[in-house]
């Protein structure tokens, strides 16, 4: 299996029905879906998708739980989590097969997420250097802008990390290889993320914690010059 679409819901009956009526279309060999609801009492039927894996958390494990639960699902090389509410492109699975080459990481992140840098691929220490405006690196945070790959994933260190925005992006830590997609394949759908608790404190950790990893500058504080994530389709 090349590639599993991994879909974390809580409470979100017409947001997930919408995300599938996109997403189901573009399963093709080698893809997966599995959808994990953290609703005991949802009243999803997963009669009407055979096409897709639904696992009913009879507990709920929280968000990040649910997150983190992607990279011990499925068969796929590569796992996408992609957010109930976020509305993928009707060519966003062809699109991203075409990308998975072996990279660590496939960042999706919209163009309008601070710097840009479309078409980049090499090192997260090459990326991590190359950028003037590193909120690009707060951005990708977001489950949904992502593609890892499942053996450079460290799960502990996610769990570790539980309760501090992302927890995928936290356990990607260890990826060496990167690409930032070409063009946008998904509308997610968040305007402004800095309203959570802690964002600051919580981003300026990670992106520290980041350098250490890949060998990148210390950042200053004064290089995060957007901390918005804004929509695009």
């Amino acid at each position: 299996m090349k590639l599993t679409i991994f879909i974390p819901t809580y409470k979100r009956p017409e947001e997930l029905e919408r995300l599938l009526s996109i997403i189901v279309p573009q399963i093709v060999d080698g893809v997966e879906v599995i959808v994990s609801d953290n609703d005991q009492n949802s009243n999803f039927n997963p009669l009407h998708y055979p096409q897709i894996t639904y696992i009913r958390r009879w507990q709920n494990i929280g968000c990040d739980g649910n997150c983190l639960a992607g990279l011990s699902e499925g068969s796929g090389e590569y796992v996408w989590v992609l957010g109930d509410d976020d509305i993928p492109s009707n060519d966003a699975v062809e699109k991203i097969l075409a990308e998975l080459d072996g990279v660590d990481r496939l960042i999706l992140t919209s163009k309008r997420s601070g710097e840009y840098p479309a078409g980049y691929k090499g090192t997260m220490e090459g990326l991590y250097n190359k950028l003037v405006d590193r909120s690009f690196l707060v951005a990708s945070t977001l489950c949904s802008m992502n593609v890892w790959r499942h053996e450079a994933m460290d799960v502990i260190l996610g769990v570790r990390n539980m309760d501090t925005r992302n927890v995928l992006a936290w356990a990607g830590l260890g990826c060496k290889t990167v690409k930032v997609a070409d063009t946008p394949t998904i509308d997610a759908n968040r305007d402004n993320l800095t309203s959570f608790p802690g964002f600051s404190a919580t981003m300026n950790q990670y992106i520290y914690s980041l350098a250490m990893s890949v060998g990148g500058m210390v950042p200053d504080p004064n290089m995060f010059y957007n901390w918005n994530y804004t929509s695009v389709r």
